[in-house]
């Protein structure tokens, strides 16, 4: 089965950076990504090998996939904790992902 990165297609409009990169690895659902990263996670404890990475970055380089899809979702769990503690309209999203970056 190909990882599903290898699923999307990566288009990324002007100059590749990083950010850029980030954005279309955002476009796949986070769900896809975290299977994904299990399996790219199995897969290098079986072939006992480094992270796939590539110079410039690519948007399927195993290293910037799994750093883009964890601090996602750490954005998310951030979010999470804030509407536990507070008031739902005392904090928005925003907010906590501002404080978070």
């Amino acid at each position: 089965m190909k990882p599903v990165y290898q699923q999307y297609q990566f288009k990324v409009e002007g100059k590749r950076t990083v950010e850029s990169l980030n954005e279309s690895i955002r476009k796949i659902p986070i769900t896809d990504r975290l299977k994904t990263i299990r399996e790219i996670i199995i897969d290098l404890c079986k072939e006992s090998r480094r992270l796939k990475m590539s110079i410039p970055v690519q948007p399927y380089d195993e290293d910037i996939f799994i750093t883009e899809t964890l601090r996602e979702l750490l954005e998310i769990f951030k979010c999470v904790q804030c509407e536990k503690e507070m008031d739902i309209y005392d904090v928005t999203c925003d907010d906590c992902i501002e404080e978070s970056i």
